[in-house]
């Protein structure tokens, strides 16, 4: 997986998996939408055992609905994304595969329930965005087009549905945005314009999805140029969760565009973060130092910039293959940038 864009597919799974909970609305069942409730809001607090307990305690005492296997395919994924770890595929694609067979038996038996249309709305969606998160992009749109005429169903059940809204328009901007030199293909069309309206008016609703929409709409605000937006947003986010590495990241992105020595020190919050950690994490240690670096060296402060240089180079000799392949193409840069400041610092 080529790292330049990884945290780009991070926030696709992140999204997805807000979008999937609040797109349910209420479950009638109180007993499973309190452990959906609180098993996403560990993966939201990156407590990934936590969340794991929540929802494999789903796909066994609730074996006939797919919200078990499905969320914890979204765990899996969104740990690895987080620590930029290689995907346990069998493991995810085993519980996908499981969420969507479980899903089209609901349907089959039903299929005006809405919440059986929702199913398979969201197992489709799952698969769609983990195909995306492996650069699968036909596949990813393939299924997410299934997927976006299910949950147009579960809006023509009921037009009150609304967060379904947010499901259409996340994907619709993002298969758009990744597809821009695909639009001769018959299905692929330019939904960003109408994507980006659908979203604001959703993060002006009262409901479960704000947290969902303010992310979605920091990435698409930071990917429409529009930096000014996302900080605003991802400000108001953390003013609620302050300790949410997720909108951290996305701060941070936002900021070195506008303020660069803020921006220096939301990545140090994250790298700290990190580093209270058990596991090492060599390979996001090294991504965040090298984000960084370039910054302290647009800000001139070489002498900072130089040092954090040395630690990466330093710690490539203790990378194992996987890591290697991740970080290779920064590796090449980090040294880069690493010889240009030795150079300025030397006259």
């Amino acid at each position: 997986m080529l790292e330049i864009e990884h945290l780009a597919r991070f926030s696709l799974v992140i999204v997805f998996v807000f979008y999937s909970l609040l797109s349910a609305q209420v479950y009638p069942d109180k007993n499973i939408d309190t452990y959906l409730r609180s098993g996403i809001k560990f993966i939201l607090d990156e407590n990934y055992s936590a969340a794991e307990k929540k929802f494999n305690y789903l796909k066994t005492e609730y074996p006939e609905l797919p919200f078990g296997n499905i969320y914890l395919a979204a765990t899996k994924i969104a740990k690895s994304l987080d620590f930029y770890k290689p995907f346990n595929e069998d493991l995810i694609f085993s519980y996908l595969d499981s969420a969507s067979e479980q899903a089209d038996k609901l349907f089959e038996a039903n299929d005006t329930l809405i919440w059986n249309v929702y199913f398979k709305a969201l197992s489709a969606g799952y698969y769609a965005y983990f195909q995306a998160m492996r650069g699968n992009y036909f596949s990813a749109i393939s299924k997410g087009i299934n997927s976006i005429k299910d949950y147009n169903q579960c809006l023509k059940l009921n037009p009150k549905f609304y967060e379904a809204f947010i499901a259409i328009g996340t994907f619709n901007y993002w298969s758009s945005s990744k597809t821009l030199g695909l639009k001769w293909l018959p299905f692929v069309k330019d939904n960003s314009s109408g994507s980006i309206s659908m979203l604001e008016k959703a993060i002006s609703k009262p409901a479960y999805n704000k947290y969902l929409a303010a992310y979605s709409l920091c990435w698409i605000y930071l990917d429409n140029n529009e930096p000014n937006k996302s900080i605003k947003l991802a400000k108001n986010i953390l003013n609620e969760h302050p300790k949410s590495r997720l909108f951290k990241w996305v701060l941070a992105n936002g900021l070195k565009r506008t303020n660069k020595a803020k921006a220096v020190e939301v990545y140090n919050n994250i790298l700290n973060s990190f580093n209270a950690l058990p596991d090492s994490l060599p390979v996001v240690k090294i991504i965040l130092k090298h984000k960084i670096a370039m910054l302290l060296y647009d800000l001139k402060k070489y002498k900072s910039a130089q040092e954090l240089c040395s630690e990466i180079i330093l710690k490539k000799k203790s990378l194992n293959e996987n890591e290697l392949d991740i970080v290779e193409e920064r590796l090449d840069r980090v040294i880069e940038l690493n010889d240009k400041i030795i150079d300025i610092l030397s006259k």
